[in-house]
C-alpha cells in the first residue's frame, strides 16, 4: 500500500482505499504486513499509513523507490525536503509511545535517502508524465498532493 487514502489511490490508479480497508479487516488474520514503496506519492502520507497499520495490529514496512528515477523522493526540491523533515520530526515526537525502535529506524532511513542527493532536476519529467496522466485520466496531481503546488 504505496499511501493512505485519496493520495494511494491517485499513485495506484484502480485502487479502492475503501476496499482496501475493508479487505484487511477481512483477512486480518491471514496479514502481518503492509508495505509500502516510498516515493513522491507517498512520503507525505506514510504517517497516516504508519498509524492505521499500529491502530489496527499490523506492522509496516517501507523500502524507498529506485525507479522510475523521476519518482524517487530524492526528486523533492529542498525546501519540500525540509517541510517533510520537520513534519516527520513532529510525527516521532507525537507518536513515540507506539512506535517502536525498528519503526523509528524505517524512517530515518527513508530520511535519510531522501536528503543524500539532489535528483530536482528530474522534475520537469515528472511533471510531464503526470500531467499526461492527468489529462487521461481527468484527475489533478495537485488537487491530490496539495502540499506540492508551490513547485509542481
Amino acid at each position: 500500500m504505496d499511501g493512505f487514502g485519496k493520495r494511494a489511490e491517485y499513485s495506484r490508479k484502480g485502487l479502492s482505499w475503501e476496499k482496501f480497508h475493508t479487505n484487511a479487516m477481512l483477512y486480518k488474520k491471514y496479514i502481518t504486513t503492509i508495505s509500502s514503496v516510498i516515493n513522491i506519492f507517498s512520503i507525505t502520507s506514510m504517517p497516516d499509513l504508519i498509524l492505521w497499520c499500529k491502530h489496527n495490529n499490523f506492522d509496516f514496512y517501507g523500502t524507498t523507490l529506485i525507479y522510475p528515477l523521476e519518482q524517487k523522493i530524492t526528486c523533492l526540491p529542498k525546501s519540500t525536503k525540509k517541510e517533510i523533515l520537520a513534519m516527520y520530526k513532529c510525527f516521532l515526537y507525537t507518536h513515540k509511545d507506539i512506535l517502536n525502535t525498528y519503526d523509528i529506524e524505517q524512517i530515518k532511513n527513508w530520511l535519510t535517502f531522501m536528503m543524500s542527493r539532489d535528483d530536482s532536476h528530474l522534475l520537469p519529467a515528472f511533471r510531464l508524465e503526470q500531467t499526461r496522466l492527468d489529462n487521461l485520466r481527468n484527475e489533478s496531481f495537485t488537487e491530490i498532493f496539495t502540499e506540492y503546488s508551490s513547485w509542481y
